[in-house]
């Protein structure tokens, strides 16, 4: 069974099929610098529309499959590792390179948000719909979500996917479920349902994998007055984004909002 199969199938098990064909864009999430004592934490992913994914997955699979590469994961192709320690240097790169390019082909919106969690854990109390700093950068990305849909106009509907077995699933899964509960909250996002995925069969969260990592890493580098990556200087020339950094002003002006709507108020 080829990987694009086997996701088609896990596609069917996750969503009633004519359902997901309605759904007309799909938008893909993954994370970076989640593990304990990480200086910055990073949710990240890309819009596409329903056909690109599906020719971006084939594409992605013509490039990784001469080089006998089962799926592809940033840090192992950076770092020469698992799949990619029998690939040269310039092998990687030309990769990723091929990669990128896929990318910039067919995504319609690419959308950040980035956070020192310990600014987080420090300024905001609390609060059973909030959750971790991971979901507060979820959201953020949702919010990211929402104004393309205003921006463009946007009237069809939204299948959103993150990668499975992140510590935070269960918590995202529930509030997820929670916000999303009737027809009023679902439709400033489109939404038409939510699914945690095997990023290994899924291209499109692949590609997120690599943003994630591109913008973790050039935060880290920026902090050490590191010069700026030529892959990630090349994946973010595209005006098609929306990156936000919540800063420690942003957090406390997230704080005060929940604070004057009575957020806290029963506990």
């Amino acid at each position: 069974m080829s990987p694009d199969d086997s996701a088609v199938r896990l596609l069917g098990a996750l969503l009633p099929w004519d359902g997901y064909l309605l759904a007309l864009v799909e938008a893909y999430f993954d994370e970076s610098g989640s593990h304990e004592g990480s200086p910055v934490l990073c949710v990240a992913g890309y819009l596409f529309e329903r056909d690109a994914a599906k020719n971006l997955s084939e594409e992605w699979h013509t490039v990784l499959e001469p080089k006998g590469l089962t799926h592809f994961h940033m840090i192992d192709c950076a770092h020469g590792v698992e799949e990619f320690a029998e690939l040269s240097l310039d092998e990687r790169i030309d990769i990723q390179t091929q990669l990128i390019k896929i990318i910039k082909k067919y995504h319609t919106r690419r959308i950040v948000s980035l956070m020192v969690p310990d600014d987080y854990q420090d300024l905001m109390p609390f609060h059973g719909n909030m959750g971790s700093d991971y979901n507060y950068c979820l959201w953020n990305c949702l919010e990211g979500v929402r104004l393309w849909v205003d921006e463009a106009q946007f009237d069809g509907d939204i299948a959103y996917f993150f990668e499975s077995g992140h510590a935070s699933q269960s918590e995202a899964n529930r509030i997820m479920e929670f916000a999303f509960a009737n027809e009023g909250s679902r439709r400033p996002f489109r939404y038409m349902s939510h699914a945690f995925v095997d990023k290994k069969k899924f291209p499109p969260v692949q590609a997120a994998d690599i943003l994630a990592w591109q913008m973790f890493t050039d935060w880290k580098h920026g902090a050490i007055k590191r010069s700026r990556r030529k892959d990630f200087a090349a994946l973010i020339e595209d005006k098609k984004h929306r990156h936000t950094v919540m800063n420690r002003e942003r957090i406390m002006y997230h704080v005060s909002r929940m604070i004057a709507q009575g957020a806290w108020l029963d506990d």
